[in-house]
């Protein structure tokens, strides 16, 4: 579930406050037991270490109080400081600290504490669901509608009322008011944003819109001529093979 660093040099206290952790939910990694500010340095500065999600640290160590890690090294993680002094409150909330317990601790302070650690993850999870909600509208928003030039201005056009693109001389075009319009984005960004379900992808050089589609000829042994509802600037040359052609002929 998640994965926890503990800082302590009190042997007593790391058990009591692994039994803890465990019994608020066994699920939860317990990375390592650190007991000085040397060895937790030593820690994150080892590149294959994992880090951690949370932190539960004393603030007097065997070589000095733990507020030197947190000046010494930039964490993005909380910290919950368990200690026997209540001095050190304003401080340790400097140091990205959610909890301030002080020992001996209960059960129940643990569990507080936890249960806050995991309402601010669920609430950045959600933040994040967000975030990815509008980048799938905006995805989806952007496959319907593009940005055409015409007559000195930037229209959008739906994408469904274009009936096809075209690639040649390292440039993309979009057939629209009767001509062809230069657009910034390459065929393969075209094809990864329109609805495979609405254009299919030709051959190199073209996406066309099936619903523009006019009829096949025969081309040579292999291939057919895909013509459209409207010019096009060179023929449209498709296998028979195509799983396309299966789908539409």
């Amino acid at each position: 579930m998640y994965n926890i660093l503990i800082i302590e040099d009190e042997v007593k206290a790391v058990k009591s406050l692994i039994k803890a952790i465990n019994t608020y939910d066994p699920s939860i990694t317990i990375l390592a037991q650190l007991d000085s500010v040397e060895s937790t340095l030593n820690y994150f500065n080892t590149k294959t270490n994992t880090l951690p999600d949370l932190i539960f640290s004393d603030i007097k160590l065997i070589d000095g109080q733990s507020f030197e890690i947190f000046e010494s090294i930039k964490l993005n993680c909380p910290v919950v400081f368990c200690t026997a002094y209540d001095e050190y409150a304003i401080k340790a909330f400097d140091a990205n600290a959610i909890g301030y317990i002080l020992k001996p601790f209960s059960q129940s302070e643990i569990d507080n504490v936890l249960n806050k650690y995991k309402s601010v993850k669920e609430s950045e999870v959600e933040k994040l669901k967000l975030i990815f909600g509008q980048l799938n509208l905006l995805k989806q928003q952007e496959s319907k509608t593009l940005l055409i030039n015409h007559k000195e201005k930037f229209i959008p056009v739906k994408t469904s009322d274009i009936p096809y693109f075209y690639f040649t001389e390292g440039k993309t075009y979009a057939w629209q008011f009767d001509k062809l319009n230069r657009l910034s984005q390459r065929l393969e960004d075209l094809e990864n944003i329109l609805d495979s379900t609405d254009f299919y992808r030709a051959n190199r050089q073209f996406i066309v819109n099936r619903k523009f589609i006019k009829d096949f000829e025969n081309y040579f042994s292999r291939k057919l001529i895909l013509n459209l509802k409207v010019s096009t600037e060179e023929k449209i040359i498709i296998s028979k093979k195509s799983h396309f052609v299966c789908e539409v002929a």
